[in-house]
C-alpha cells in the first residue's frame, strides 16, 4: 500500500499518511476549485477538508483560504494564530493509532492568557472549552 503523496508542485513536500491511515483506510483527494480536497476516515466517523489551496495557477498554503488554513507542523507542537488557523490533524503514535480532525473554535485572548475552544469535525463535539496555554485537553489518547 502506498502511504506518501509527493506533491510536484511544492517541489520538497512529501505528504506522509503512513500513520494517519490504516491498511483498510480509503483516503479521497479531488479537485475543488483552486482546492485540493480530502475525505477520510478517522477514528470518529468520515471527514471531508481542503488540505490545500492556491492562486489559479500553484498551490500556496494548506487549508481552504487565507482566513481557514489547516494548521500543520513537524513537531508536536503548534502555535495557533486566531486571523488565520482553523484546523488541524491530531494524531496518537501507538500500537493502535488514531487521528482526528479538530476544529479551532472560539479564541478568547481578552485576559492575554489565550483561551480557546476545539471541536471535533466528525461528530461536531466540542472537546476542549475555556483552556489556556499549559492546560492539557484528551480526544481518545491524544493528548493535547
Amino acid at each position: 500500500m502506498k502511504t506518501k503523496i509527493i506533491l510536484p508542485i511544492f517541489f520538497l513536500m512529501v505528504l506522509s499518511l503512513s500513520i494517519f491511515v490504516s491498511a483498510e483506510t480509503t483516503i479521497d483527494v479531488s479537485a475543488s476549485g483552486d482546492n485540493a480536497e480530502v475525505t477520510a476516515q478517522v477514528k470518529d466517523g468520515e471527514v471531508s477538508f481542503d488540505i490545500l489551496y492556491g492562486d489559479g495557477s500553484q498551490f500556496t498554503h494548506f487549508g481552504k483560504d487565507d482566513y481557514r488554513q489547516l494548521k500543520a507542523s513537524s513537531t508536536n507542537t503548534i502555535t495557533i494564530d486566531d486571523d488565520t488557523d482553523k484546523y488541524f490533524v491530531a494524531t496518537y503514535v501507538g500500537t493502535n493509532p488514531e487521528s482526528y480532525l479538530l476544529e479551532i473554535g472560539n479564541i478568547d485572548d481578552e485576559f492575554g492568557e489565550g483561551v480557546v475552544e476545539l471541536r471535533n469535525s466528525a461528530t461536531g463535539q466540542t472537546i476542549c472549552q475555556d483552556k489556556k496555554a499549559g492546560d492539557k485537553c484528551y480526544i481518545g489518547n491524544v493528548e493535547l
